[in-house]
């Protein structure tokens, strides 16, 4: 067993009577938790058990490993009492911390107990030493995961011929995130965000990227909808969210198990993403698209979700040019982009980074640019530098970071500053 600390604080129940102080239970610090603690096994005797006075209690018990998950549950035990309660913290898992009581000593087993048991259970504070670090345990942010989604991830319901099913057709639900292969960790670290549900696989025409996919339907009710009805999108991707739930919620009332059930999923799908396919426009000729949901952006929720959001969609410009007079010129350039359906949010982070302009472009996208040197220094910059990027996208920042700092300090118009730039440019 790993280290699990060394810090242990023990109350006296109400019902305890006075403790059966001769009596000591084997307590192994360096084990806690492992046999011969959960044996309770008695190491000082030195008076005979029937001469005493005997009192109950209640046990939780349980043994556990560091930082692996551990298929034993906690027991209620009735006990004798014998020497006052302990309580620890363990690490069960790498997201949960679970309360472990050492109540007493002597087991059930025991003859001639008197079962008055202690409804009471004592809890407190402890320190505990142990090399699991916070971050690590926490997780990606919720918000982060929203702003991460709704640059990177879609909803996919697909409905396709099957002869096997009742209804002749096989319904498919799917939230996806599919990124490069660089940012494989970040696909792994949101998959361990939201407690395991999911597979990461391979994809792409060229195997160069990898998607993490949750198909089950109990794991989309169960974690994929509370996470985005707790932290919602606030991209036009909310729509299809809606409509996404809106399919799952029919198929877990089983009514697209009924032909008009399944009509009903046909209707909600025809206004998902990119509509229905020919074949069942001609499977459903009777279908009538629903009104897909009008979002309405409402503000910018948490910096979190920008931090997540810019990780999808942001980009750190660095662009250098040779003067004559001045040596290399070098232009920082921060932008993101969405489509103009989105103009109302891109517009908002003109007011949230008090800094940059929103420009239109003929191919449907709208940008949020930032030019301005000054700007991006003092205010992109520390931004970016609180409330951290995610995957590749952190390393872009990273390197943008350093060559703003050159230039800043004008070391840029130097032969080694210059080089400097040129390097870190490079990769």
């Amino acid at each position: 067993l790993s280290d699990l600390g060394n810090h242990l604080c023990g109350y006296k129940l109400s019902n305890s009577g006075n403790l059966l102080n001769l009596l000591v239970p084997a307590h192994n610090w360096k084990i806690v938790g492992g046999w011969i603690n959960c044996s309770c096994m008695v190491i000082i005797q030195n008076v005979v058990e029937k001469q005493m006075e005997y009192r109950g209690s209640k046990s939780v018990t349980g043994c556990f490993v560091l930082n692996k998950p551990t298929s034993h549950k906690s027991v209620t035990e009735k006990e004798q009492r014998v020497d006052g309660s302990w309580y620890f913290n363990s690490f069960t898992s790498i997201k949960k911390v679970n309360k472990k009581y050492l109540r007493c000593t002597l087991r059930s087993f025991e003859i001639n107990q008197v079962k008055i048991l202690s409804n009471q259970i004592r809890q407190c504070s402890t320190q505990t030493l142990g090399t699991v670090r916070s971050n690590d345990l926490k997780g990606y942010d919720p918000w982060l995961i929203t702003g991460f989604t709704d640059a990177e991830g879609s909803f996919i319901v697909s409905v396709s011929k099957y002869p096997g099913a009742r209804s002749g057709w096989n319904i498919q639900v799917n939230f996806k995130i599919s990124l490069h292969t660089k940012d494989l960790p970040v696909l792994k670290e949101i998959q361990r965000s939201l407690g395991g549900v999911g597979k990461i696989a391979k994809a792409g025409k060229d195997r160069d990227s990898y998607s993490f996919v949750v198909s089950s339907r109990k794991q989309i009710t169960t974690v994929i909808l509370p996470h985005f009805d707790t932290y919602p999108l606030i991209t036009q991707k909310k729509a299809d969210y809606e409509l996404f739930k809106r399919i799952i919620e029919t198929m877990n009332n089983q009514e697209h198990l009924t032909d008009l059930g399944l009509q009903k999923i046909i209707n909600l799908r025809a206004s998902l993403n990119l509509g229905l396919s020919e074949g069942l426009k001609l499977a459903y000729p009777n279908t009538i698209p629903v009104a897909k949901p009008l979002v309405i952006f409402k503000g910018i929720p948490s910096p979190q979700w920008v931090a997540g959001f810019v990780s999808g969609e942001g980009t750190f410009y660095v662009v250098t040019s040779e003067s004559k007079t001045e040596g290399l010129n070098v232009r920082l350039r921060f932008i993101i982009s969405q489509d103009s359906r989105d103009e109302q949010l891109m517009k908002s982070l003109i007011t949230f980074f008090d800094c940059g302009r929103c420009e239109i472009a003929k191919d449907g996208m709208v940008y949020f640019c930032v030019t301005n040197f000054l700007d991006n220094y003092v205010k992109i910059l520390p931004f970016f530098s609180k409330y951290q990027l995610v995957g590749i996208k952190a390393k872009d920042f990273e390197d943008w970071y350093k060559i703003a700092s050159i230039v800043k300090t004008k070391a840029h118009l130097t032969k080694q500053g210059s080089d400097q730039i040129v390097k870190i440019k490079a990769g």
